[in-house]
């Protein structure tokens, strides 16, 4: 008996180290599992850290050229290669030929961005734009003291549009070419990983960089026809806004001041009236120099600027007499307003610069909707302005007028010294490591 309970504690004891060897050997097992785990995550975090720092800095090398190439349009002929922490980017621009003796205005600019073992690949191409190419073009689409520039329901812009700031959209107002921001001062915008958060909810989608009024599926940018490219993009490039230059004067082949009043008359001349008395102009083929504020209405006939150190009051429409031959500059060092109360569906045609303030609509939060507002231009402005009131219950404009904007092309061929700034902007963007087809 003895001997037989020897051998039976023998085989226990014996499964038991088996037993006990299992164990070990499957826990081994798992320790190794987990281990290289840990080690596939850690290889695989450190390959997604480099792939995103390379695009960044492949991101870096396309703003270097955007900002060299305004100063010198040849700039990155060759690779320019510049060293970025642990990483670096290689950044070439060529211009696409426009024309033997043409301008440089055009790039394909391509960037490679490396980090650690990651390289990136960025290719766009971008035009070199100015203020004046734009149907509307601010600093800002919010007013110091008014508020929101909204964007509303029911107004039409033709030609492209840019802002600095952010822009507002409230209802599905139309749109036939691109919209652009830089969202500079943009609350919801963070600009260490380029997203924007509204909502409580985060956007990689720059197309989504803009302030809604309820949702993105009520308020948006409408195509106003198919296949026009009525797409917001965010985080654009931007450009600093034009300033009043005095010098101007000398541009001018009449000045005055004080506060005036200038009519342009259906017959080509000008009948300006001021503290000292009433002229008339011969012709609006001049440039008028106002040392002052000054009231304006008319119809136009040919071409004319006018220059007022001060700002400028609308009294009434404003027309071409034929919008194929007749043109229209005027720059304000401070605003530009229409004053007319009482008038509606008005036309206001030419090009208007508010260096120092904003386009403004009196009274435009009272009484009833004034119909529409059409402009025939372009207008530049510091601070864009509200032009209207917005009924959220019906989705309608509840006061001040619906502006239908029209881009002249013409505002982009007006003499040198009219104030413009200069971008070199995106207008195609492809990542090269993200197959699109």
């Amino acid at each position: 008996m003895a001997a037989a309970r020897k051998v039976m504690l023998m085989r226990r004891s014996g499964f038991a180290l088996l037993l006990t060897f299992m164990v070990i050997a499957i826990l081994s097992i798992l320790t190794a599992s987990l281990a290289l785990h840990m080690s596939y995550q850690t290889r695989y975090t450190i390959m997604y850290y480099d792939s995103v720092c390379a695009f960044d800095n492949a991101r870096s090398g396309i703003l270097r050229a955007q900002k060299e190439l305004l100063s010198d349009p040849a700039w990155g002929s060759s690779p320019v290669t510049c060293q970025i922490g642990k990483g670096k980017y290689t950044v070439t621009a060529k211009a696409v030929p426009a024309g033997p003796g043409a301008e440089i205005a055009k790039w394909r600019i391509s960037s490679l961005g490396e980090s650690g073992s990651a390289v990136r690949s960025l290719t766009c191409w971008s035009a070199l734009k100015t203020s004046l190419e734009y149907v509307q073009w601010s600093g800002s689409e919010t007013h110091p003291a008014l508020g929101f520039a909204w964007l509303s329901g029911g107004e039409s812009f033709s030609g492209p549009l840019h802002t600095n700031g952010f822009f507002s959209i409230r209802g599905k107002p139309r749109f036939d070419s691109a919209i652009t921001s830089g969202n500079d001062g943009d609350p919801f915008f963070i600009s260490t990983d380029a997203t924007f958060l509204q909502g409580g909810k985060k956007y990689q989608d720059n197309s989504f960089f803009y302030h809604y009024s309820t949702s993105y599926q009520n308020d948006a940018p409408a195509a106003m026809a198919q296949g026009d490219p009525a797409v917001l993009t965010g985080n654009a490039s931007t450009s600093t806004f034009p300033s009043f230059d005095i010098n101007w004067k000398s541009k001018a082949d009449r000045v005055f001041s004080g506060a005036v009043a200038v009519i342009y008359m259906s017959n080509g001349k000008v009948r300006v009236t001021g503290p000292a008395g009433t002229v008339v102009l011969p012709g609006t083929a001049a440039v008028i120099y106002v040392d002052g504020d000054v009231s304006l209405q008319g119809t136009v006939n040919g071409k004319a600027s006018l220059i007022a150190d001060g700002d400028v009051h609308i009294t009434g429409n404003i027309k071409y007499s034929d919008k194929s031959t007749c043109f229209l500059g005027v720059i304000s060092s401070k605003s530009i307003s229409f004053d007319d109360t009482t008038s509606k569906n008005v036309e206001i045609d030419g090009l208007y610069a508010a260096l120092g303030g904003s386009f403004l609509v009196k009274d435009w939060s009272k009484g009833n909707p004034r119909g529409t507002l059409t402009v025939f231009g372009s207008i530049l402005a510091r601070y864009g302005a509200p032009v209207n009131t917005w009924d959220s219950g019906s989705g309608t404009v509840a006061t001040g007028f619906v502006r239908n904007m029209l881009y002249d092309s013409r505002c982009a061929d007006t003499p040198s010294w009219y104030p413009r700034s200069r971008a070199v902007m995106i207008y195609a963007f492809k990542d090269d490591n993200v197959p699109v087809w």
